[in-house]
């Protein structure tokens, strides 16, 4: 938590004067916990930063509301507290971490997870089951255990993602499993800038499915969030599918009670501090691979 670090400054009628040092927000991004080293300017949309990583290739941008933290040039640059994004979305919405991506290998629907993980034993703070139930209700393949000496929450990120997003790369794109990779010779143009933003779009996720496990017609747009969920709980459906390397996969993930900005957590109506529940640490989210037991990216926030 925010120690005695104070800096000098000199009032008005020319004493010195000290004042605390405030923790602020600051993001890095990387592959695993050991490289998560790479500073990401929040909220600046056109410039999302291009990792190619040993079995995923991606390109990421990271939003967080009325971001007040740390950029990468330090100082010397004031951070964007509130792009385009964020006046074309839920208000509710507090983040948003954005994935574009290519797997160098083929997975089933269930090896590709995505959550939170720490690298040390957390303490519970107040509240904390009811974001967790909300979480189980809108996604019930979530799990967790918090209780751990390294806590962990994770679901299956073909029902976890916010938005999903499957499409064919662009014409003339490389094999994703080659090395060496720059991003438009993956992926083309970022197109999400400007103030755009992700659409669901998962009728690729079902290709290669038999009849009997695809989707039925329902009350749900079959191109919903909502419709996805509900198909992929079934196990059988999220095993039988694959994150195929010869397609693009755009994933958002955000949640309306997360302040990363403050790291602090707020659910009905009621705000509480994070940081001295986090043991000293920072706060990951990531997408780990079962198979391979290691992370495919992962984004670090801390305060310092």
């Amino acid at each position: 938590m925010a120690g005695g670090n104070k800096r000098n400054s000199t009032a008005t009628n020319g004493t010195s004067t000290t004042e605390p040092h405030r923790r602020r927000a600051r993001v890095l991004i990387g592959t695993t916990v050991d490289d998560c080293t790479i500073p990401i300017a929040v909220n600046d949309d056109a410039r999302p930063v291009f990792i190619d990583g040993p079995h995923f290739s991606f390109n990421i941008v990271v939003r967080v509301r009325n971001f007040d933290g740390h950029t990468p040039e330090g100082d010397a640059t004031e951070p964007i507290a509130n792009g385009e994004y964020w006046g074309a979305v839920d208000k509710a919405r507090n983040y948003s971490i954005q994935v574009q991506g290519r797997f160098k290998r083929d997975h089933t629907g269930d090896d590709i997870l995505y959550g939170n993980f720490f690298e040390r034993a957390v303490y519970h703070p107040p509240l904390i089951s009811i974001p967790l139930k909300l979480a189980t209700f809108i996604d019930p393949t979530f799990t967790h255990d918090l209780l751990s000496d390294r806590p962990w929450a994770y679901s299956p990120a073909v029902s976890s993602s916010s938005v999903l997003c499957v499409r064919e790369p662009p014409a003339g794109a490389k094999p994703a499993g080659t090395s060496g990779n720059c991003p438009s010779e993956l992926f083309g143009e970022w197109e999400w800038k400007d103030g755009r933003s992700l659409d669901e779009d998962h009728a690729l996720l079902y290709k290669g499915l038999g009849k009997e496990l695809m989707p039925k017609p329902g009350h749900d747009q079959e191109d919903s969030v909502d419709h996805r969920r509900k198909h992929v709980k079934n196990k059988t459906v999220r095993s039988a599918i694959t994150w195929s390397k010869d397609l693009e996969y755009n994933f958002e993930f955000y949640a309306p009670f997360l302040n990363l900005n403050r790291m602090e957590l707020n659910m009905a109506g009621i705000t509480v501090g994070l940081e001295r529940y986090l043991n000293n640490q920072p706060f990951y989210f990531g997408m780990k691979c079962n198979s391979l037991d290691t992370t495919l990216f992962c984004v670090k926030f801390e305060m310092v």
